[in-house]
């Protein structure tokens, strides 16, 4: 992965998270070189490149086989979760009505009241820009503000699951920066 981001014009990788299976709830695992990843196990990566002095950064999920169910309604509910949060990024929201909206959605979407700390930062030239999307931030949100967005789950059975896109802030509805691959389902590695 480090090698196609710097192939495809990065300057630098920043981090780089590879995690599978129970260690990928870990916020930023590291691939141990020694454990097998067993078919029907996840793999969550989160990844970070500069280009030209601003950072971009994404995560992404796969599994190895076809996923089963509970982690189809995982995936699949992160996603939703996410895309409700993407389309509160409009110019006068505060940061802490994007969260609100992902809050509630956890909910909705996965029967699960969350109090996370955040569901997402801004980015630019600092990988953990403010604002945070956090319950607290009142910061309002203005066009050319850039926002990732990811909603995260832990299970402890079956390891964590982690979706996140990059949005820009702009006079009408959000734009998707993050979209080179599609994310409408988990990737399966056969």
């Amino acid at each position: 992965m480090a090698t196609t981001l710097l192939a495809e014009g990065a300057d630098e990788v920043k981090a780089l998270v590879l995690s599978s299976g129970p260690r990928s709830v870990q916020s930023h695992a590291m691939p141990d070189g020694t454990t097998p990843i067993p078919p029907g196990a996840t793999i969550r990566v989160d990844f970070v490149g500069v280009f030209g002095g601003y950072l971009a950064d994404l995560a992404r999920m796969a599994c190895i086989g076809e996923p089963n169910a509970t982690q189809r309604r995982y995936y699949d509910g992160l996603r939703e979760i996410e895309w409700a949060m993407i389309a509160a990024c409009r110019p006068g929201t505060t940061a802490a009505a994007v969260y609100a909206v992902g809050k509630a959605a956890y909910a909705r979407v996965l029967g699960i009241e969350t109090d996370k700390p955040h569901f997402g930062h801004s980015l630019g030239i600092g990988l953990h820009e403010e604002p945070l999307i956090h319950p607290a931030s009142q910061t309002v949100l203005e066009p050319g503000m850039v926002l990732c967005i990811e909603p995260t789950h832990a299970d402890p059975a079956l390891g964590g699951f982690h979706i996140e896109d990059t949005v820009v802030v702009t006079d009408d509805a959000p734009r998707l920066l993050s979209n080179a691959v599609p994310t409408e389902q988990m990737v399966v590695i056969a």
